[in-house]
Order: C-alpha cells, then sequence, then structure tokens
C-alpha cells in the first residue's frame, strides 16, 4: 500500500467551495414528496393566533425555512443550537429548507427557532404527525389493514418530586421572589437558611435512625418551611389579578408557583402528616401541572411521573399516536380513540385486524373495535379470564400476539427520539414533543423506504 503526504504542512484558508447534491439524497426525496402547502395550512392558525391579533407586524418569518426545521428538528431530534450550527455547514440541509426557493434565504437565529416552535399548539404537531403517516400511504409505504396497539410514559422534565426537595425549592422561590423587589410584598422575608438546615438535617439522617426519628425530621422541615413560607404566600393571595397580569412573563410564572402551586402543596404535605394518606391532588412539581405518578411494574422502575401516550403500529412499521385526552389514557378504555386517529389516516372500513396485550381486555374495547368493523380482535386475556371472542384459532392467536410484540423495538426507538424524556419545560411544549418525537420516528422510516425503493 502506497501513501501520499500531500497537504501534511499546508494551511486551510477561506474559500468558496461548489458542493453538488446528488440526485439520491434521501433528504432531496423527501423534500419533494412533502407537500409544504398543506403544512403551511396546518401551522398558519397558530401564527396568527397572537396575543394583539395584529399577526402581520413585527418581522417577517420565512415560514418555508421553518417548516424545513421542524421536520429536521424532528428527524434527527437535533437542539435550537445544533440544528442553527449544523445548517451553517450542511448544504444538503439548506436545500431542505428552501434554499433554492426561498427569497432571501437566511439561517434563523436559534431563540427564533424556539419560538416558532413554541407557538404551535399540541394539536398542531399532532396533525402535522398524521401528515406523515399520510405521506407514507400515498408513496405506498404504510398500509392500514391491521394495526397493534400499545402505551408508553413520556417522562416530564422533573426532578424525582420527594416533599422534601420540593418544599426545599419552594423556601427559594419564595425568596427568589422576594428579591425582586415588588411593592405588594414589600416588607416581607424568607429565611431559607432555616428550611436548607431543616432539610439537611432529614437528607442526612443516617440508615439506622428509627422511622420516627426520620418522621419527626420531616415533619420539623414542614413547619420551618410553612413559617417562612405561608406569609409570601397568603400575601400574594391580596395582590389583584390585575396587578399579576401586568407582571413580565417569568415574574408572573415564579408568582403562580408560590402562590398558588406552593399553597397546594403545602396543604397535600400537612394533610399526609395527619392522616398517613397521599393527597392524590398534591403537586408534584413546582412549574409542571400535567404530570401524574403512573406504576406499571417494570422491574427497576416502579415509578414514572409524566403522562401516559397511546400508540398504534401499522404495516410498513409506522406509528399512530393518538391525541391525547387524559394524563393516565387508561388501556382498557382507549382502543376505540385509536382506531378513531387510524380513521384519520387511513379511512373508515379499512381496519380489519387489531392486537394489544392483555392491559387492554376490556369488554369496553372489544364492543368498541366491533363497532368500527374491525373483524379479527385479537386482545391477550389473563388467564383466569373467559375469552371475550371465540372466532379465532388459538394458533391464529399466537401468530397474532408475537406480530404484537413488534411494536415494543418501535416504541424504542421513538423514545431514544425524544419521547423517553422531555426537554420542555412547559406541558404545552411537553405535550407537543411528544406527538413530534413519533413524528420524526415515522419520517426516519419513510426515508430508509425511499432509500430501499431507489435501490431497488
Amino acid at each position: 500500500m502506497s501513501i501520499d503526504f500531500s497537504g501534511l504542512t499546508a494551511k486551510s484558508y477561506a474559500a468558496d467551495i461548489l458542493i453538488s447534491i446528488s440526485e439520491n439524497a434521501s433528504l432531496l426525496a423527501l423534500t419533494n414528496l412533502i407537500d409544504w402547502q398543506r403544512l403551511s395550512e396546518l401551522a398558519l392558525p397558530d401564527l396568527k393566533n397572537t396575543p394583539s391579533g395584529q399577526w402581520w407586524r413585527g418581522r417577517k418569518i420565512a415560514l418555508r425555512i421553518h417548516l424545513g426545521i421542524l421536520v429536521l428538528q424532528a428527524q434527527f431530534n437535533e437542539t435550537d443550537r445544533g440544528i442553527e450550527k449544523r445548517l451553517q455547514s450542511d448544504a444538503l440541509w439548506q436545500m431542505f429548507c428552501g434554499r433554492q426557493v426561498v427569497e432571501k434565504w437566511h439561517i434563523p437565529d436559534h431563540t427564533r427557532i424556539e419560538d416558532f416552535r413554541s407557538r404551535l399548539s399540541p394539536a398542531t404537531h399532532h396533525e402535522i404527525g398524521i401528515l406523515v403517516i399520510k405521506w407514507a400511504q400515498e408513496a405506498g409505504f404504510a398500509k392500514g389493514q391491521w394495526m397493534d396497539i400499545d402505551s408508553s410514559v413520556q417522562e416530564a422534565n422533573i426532578s424525582y418530586p420527594t416533599d422534601a426537595s420540593l418544599m426545599l425549592k419552594l423556601a427559594r422561590k419564595a425568596k427568589s421572589l422576594l428579591e425582586l423587589g415588588l411593592p405588594a410584598l414589600a416588607g416581607l422575608s424568607a429565611e431559607v437558611g432555616k428550611v436548607a438546615i431543616q432539610a439537611k438535617a432529614y437528607f442526612f439522617a443516617g440508615k439506622q435512625k428509627s422511622a420516627e426519628y426520620k418522621q419527626n425530621l420531616f415533619e420539623a422541615l414542614h413547619k420551618e418551611t410553612t413559617e417562612q413560607v405561608l406569609p409570601v404566600i397568603k400575601r400574594c393571595l391580596e395582590v389583584p389579578e390585575s396587578t399579576v397580569r401586568a407582571l413580565s412573563t417569568r415574574t408572573r410564572g415564579l408568582f403562580e408557583q408560590v402562590c398558588h402551586t406552593g399553597g397546594a402543596l403545602l396543604a397535600g404535605i400537612k394533610s399526609f402528616i395527619e392522616t398517613r394518606v397521599v393527597d392524590k391532588l398534591k403537586p408534584l412539581s413546582l412549574h409542571a401541572k400535567a404530570v401524574v405518578c403512573i406504576n406499571k411494574g417494570k422491574l427497576g422502575k416502579p415509578f414514572e411521573f409524566g403522562r401516559v401516550f397511546q400508540m398504534g403500529r401499522v404495516e410498513g412499521n409506522f406509528l399512530i399516536i393518538a391525541k391525547a385526552k387524559d394524563l393516565r389514557e387508561s388501556d382498557k378504555s382507549s382502543a376505540g380513540r385509536l382506531v378513531h386517529t387510524h380513521r384519520k389516516v387511513f379511512g373508515a372500513g379499512v381496519l380489519k385486524d387489531v392486537g394489544a396485550d392483555r392491559g387492554y381486555h376490556s369488554k369496553k374495547n372489544v364492543s368498541a373495535l366491533k363497532h368500527m368493523g374491525v373483524k379479527d380482535i385479537s386482545i391477550q386475556r389473563p388467564s383466569k379470564c373467559s375469552p371475550l371472542f371465540a372466532e379465532m384459532g388459538k394458533e391464529e392467536q399466537v401468530l397474532h400476539y408475537n406480530r404484537r410484540a413488534g411494536i415494543e423495538p418501535l416504541i424504542g426507538h421513538a423514545k431514544n427520539g425524544g419521547l423517553r424524556r422531555s426537554r420542555m419545560k412547559t406541558d404545552k411544549t411537553t405535550e407537543a414533543s411528544a406527538y413530534r418525537s413519533v413524528m420524526g420516528f415515522n419520517l426516519r422510516q419513510l426515508v430508509g423506504h425511499l432509500g430501499a425503493a431507489r435501490v431497488a
């Protein structure tokens, strides 16, 4: 093997380089498959929904650029800063975002990228995800004759919600609110140091200490937190609503966390101390409201804090996600809504076969599926339950059960694409990120099918 030593001592310099984009580039094929006009029609109602109602004022948004960035972010699970840097150096990504077709083409700042994405509602993200599967159907890659369904948990962007840590956070936020110097809170103080001392004593209590000793420390922490924060909460409740609305977004959010969420937290902890029963309405986070504790019996992960989403796998290995209506999304009553979402994609009367695990075993689900025209219903049943249907033979049921297991790795890929734990801070953007994660998975599947079709 010979060796070329050229270029080892040379210096690089700025220059114009002509880059040729191949016709076989997967993103180029995806660009021409996407109906950008239809995408813009879905996004426009949210973009026009501004506080003043005068959406035409201010700097113009290059819609084609931002829609391209939205699709790329979903497909590659990129951050705002990451995709901004990638666009500065990747010619193919620039072409995908309309480099050749948009007048005054430019790369938006990462703050503008975040602002555009946050203005789109969760319902719009869900509709865009449905549109992606429709493109796959029109291209012949996705078929809707059968569907396997399952649920998954998207964890919220919060730390593990222990009462002790939440009380310490509440005291710190109360102090931060007082440091803003609001006239309505003048004369108040919150000594976080005293709360921190009690919290440290509770956190570092030795394992050999008795449960009664730790309980006394916990009650002391609650008492100290109440003494420091409750006067602030009471004063906040006296502030007129018009004054609160006039505050900045950050100050208003901090005000809401201390005044309303903080008060509910202290009341819930007090109820637990007195009754030893957990209050179901007690907040699990100071900033996130749409969070529940979910126990799916997973080994090594007994509790998850977030919300449940229902998903279905169709032929072609694409995922359909139902629009969430509840935080827990019970499996025993959700099959019908998922089939309704399937109808929005493929139309009525197409779905003939549905598979699910034993969590969906209920007469309500079976009745709903039969009412929607599903002929083969292969829902696994607990061994002690009588079969809900007898039309399908045992051997055929086993084949359906094995097929249903194929949805598990697809959900795992969607989780790796952003569904595992949200990076978003608000309830609205967290829900939207779940739909965007499934959309990103479907986009990767669609690109893979396009590549395979070109090779064939």
